[in-house]
């Protein structure tokens, strides 16, 4: 038989086989599968227990996760204007003046330069001599002037509650301000100029230059005397104005740790009183009032916690901690670079973005000088290392180097807590080195400026700025920064940047 054929029939009888198996296939039964068994009563209401239990678990857990959120806005939101009213009464819930304590509508002077140890929540240069005053406007306008400061620098900013600047004063020939709250209205005496504030309480904080010596010091006193602030009484559509009002506050002579001290249901109950009376919230915030009143914050009201379920009320009353984190996490992106320096924020309008506002107002209310006074800040050496006063340091402006100002600068050697500076006491009771005092310039024309602890013998005596034995940063400030190249406009992209830090072997 051939193989042809021998090959054929194998694969016939394959084929028949399998056709043959799949008939027998076709031609079984399986038995029947079992009916499942029918749950009981008890077990369908079990379950729809459960999945009712689950749908109403991830409800809640959206709706504590909603007010989570509208409560960390609303801190944020709101944490400039507390801070600002707590620093309000901190300062004026006076009848009398007391120390660095002044009553509302009066000015407070500093008549020397603040010594190391000594600190006011607005006085953190010793360059300056301040003027301050916190303003009501509730019952009256105030009328501020002052004199003619001839080529001595100096400057007057209006702040309102919410803390940005309502007007900045530096007109050498003197000037004559009328001052007026939300509701005010009357007729504006000609040749004076008017600054609306959008709050009832508004903030004036003055600085005038001085050298420090017995003379200059009395030379400013006599500006100091010759500045005015006067009620200029006018009635205000709202007729009488509650009155001046302080709150309970937690212990603390620092705003800020005041208000990071209160609980969550006593720093919503300050807020939503100023939003409802002294500082209405502006058109632009309507948005965020809408999803606050969703859980219970709505401005002149009482914060409605109580009304909320324990769970949203819990998680709530964390908001504090978790809204300080925020801000101070923000902090860093505040600073511009120059060199090695650190540039603070300017004054600027904060618009909606409320947790910018927040942070630089974290950094010390209100904030910023205008562009009048720029800071630039350093607590490390040229190599990154921090600044100690376990080493000898030498800051060398190159000739033609030094602050580009039209005013004057300052360099200060200082410490640097929470809230606020203050000045590392030293046997020499130098505390900055500047324009003020008669630097010499070393052969080439340059300036060098000694920095550390133990004095560099009487050669170097001049340029030296005495350093505690820790940790301490400087601060370079520049009073009416020069605009024309070199400058350090635009911040932290200028032609002019401070030199590095340098430590010595």
């Amino acid at each position: 038989m051939s193989m042809r054929r021998t090959g054929f029939l194998e694969a016939w009888r394959r084929g028949l086989c399998m056709l043959l198996l799949a008939g027998m296939a076709s031609c079984m039964q399986l038995p029947p599968a079992p009916p499942k068994p029918r749950p009981t009563p008890e077990e369908v209401a079990a379950r729809q227990a459960a999945e009712a239990a689950a749908i109403e678990q991830a409800a809640q857990e959206a709706r504590v996760a909603e007010a989570s959120r509208i409560a960390d806005e609303a801190y944020v939101y709101g944490y400039p204007l507390v801070l600002g009213e707590v620093q309000r009464q901190l300062m004026s819930a006076v009848v009398k003046p007391a120390g660095i304590r002044a009553p509302a509508n009066s000015l407070w002077h500093a008549r020397r330069l603040a010594p190391a140890g000594e600190r006011h929540p607005w006085v953190d240069d010793n360059d300056t001599l301040a003027s301050v005053a916190w303003l009501d406007l509730g019952r009256e306008a105030m009328f501020f002037a002052y004199p003619e400061m001839g080529r001595r620098w100096f400057s007057f900013t209006l702040y309102s509650l919410w803390m940005p600047a309502l007007a900045t004063f530096a007109d050498a020939q003197g000037g004559r301000v009328l001052v007026t709250g939300p509701q005010w209205q009357g007729t504006v005496p000609k040749g004076v100029r008017q600054v609306r504030s959008p709050t009832r309480y508004v903030a004036l904080l003055g600085r005038i230059q001085t050298s420090g010596s017995e003379a200059d010091l009395r030379a400013v006193h006599s500006l100091q005397s010759r500045l005015r602030l006067v009620p200029q009484m006018q009635p205000t559509r709202s007729g009488a104005p509650s009155p001046l009002t302080t709150d309970p506050l937690p212990p603390g002579d620092v705003a800020r740790q005041v208000v990071q001290a209160m609980d969550a249901a006593d720093y919503f109950r300050l807020l939503l009183r100023l939003l409802g009376a002294a500082a209405p919230p502006a058109t632009e915030d309507a948005p965020l009032l809408d999803r606050m009143a969703r859980i219970g914050l709505e401005p002149g009201k009482p914060p409605g916690l109580d009304a909320l379920e324990p769970a949203v009320r819990a998680a709530l009353l964390r908001a504090p901690q978790r809204a300080v984190a925020q801000i101070a996490a923000y902090q860093p992106r505040l600073f511009a670079k120059a060199g090695n320096w650190q540039v603070a924020p300017t004054q600027g309008d904060f618009g909606t973005d409320y947790l910018r506002r927040a942070a630089v107002a974290d950094l010390g209310w209100p904030g910023p000088q205008t562009s009048q006074i720029v800071e630039l800040t350093t607590r490390a050496d040229g190599e990154g290392r921090p600044l100690s006063g376990a080493h000898d340091y030498l800051l060398r402006f190159a000739k033609g180097q030094q602050p580009p100002v039209d005013g004057f600068w300052s360099l200060t050697l200082q410490t640097d807590d929470p809230g606020r500076r203050g000045f590392v006491p030293t046997s020499a009771e130098r505390f900055s080195l500047g324009t003020r005092d008669k630097l010499p310039l070393d052969g080439d024309g340059s300036l060098t400026l000694q920095l550390q602890y133990l004095s560099p013998g009487l050669d170097n005596a001049a340029r030296w700025l005495p350093a505690p034995k820790g940790d301490f940063m400087l601060t370079l400030r520049l009073y009416a920064p020069r605009a024309a190249p070199p400058s350090l406009w635009p911040l932290g992209r200028g032609s002019w940047t401070p030199p590095l830090v340098q430590r010595l072997p």
